[in-house]
């Protein structure tokens, strides 16, 4: 594994349609078998991933938002929410590969 080329290694998650592996968000390479190279697959994944991210980083924007305007403290749980949606988007991910790469 070259890790100097981009094509081959990204930091957290990349599924490389044309190879046998899987790259986990460690930077560890996974062996795939060829019924588990369907691009797919990788696309739906990365769907789910874009999603739960975007989504929860959302919900804590407009929740801490919606708790500002309830209290009257402008920025502070705008914030807070803003913390609180992001770790919750990188908990599921880390997840939902997990999951992937176990092949549940």
């Amino acid at each position: 594994m070259n890790r100097q080329n981009p094509q081959n290694f990204y930091l957290f998650f990349f599924v490389h349609t044309t190879s046998n592996f899987v790259f986990s968000y460690s930077g560890d390479a996974i062996l795939m078998s060829k019924e588990n190279r369907n691009p797919f697959k990788a696309y739906a994944l990365m769907s789910t991933i874009l999603a739960s991210l975007v989504g929860s980083i959302l919900i804590g924007l407009f929740a801490g938002r919606w708790l500002d305007k309830q209290w009257g403290t402008e920025p502070i749980f705008l914030i807070v929410g803003l913390f609180i949606g992001l770790a919750t988007g990188i908990y599921t991910m880390l997840v939902t590969i997990r999951k992937f790469n176990s092949g549940d």
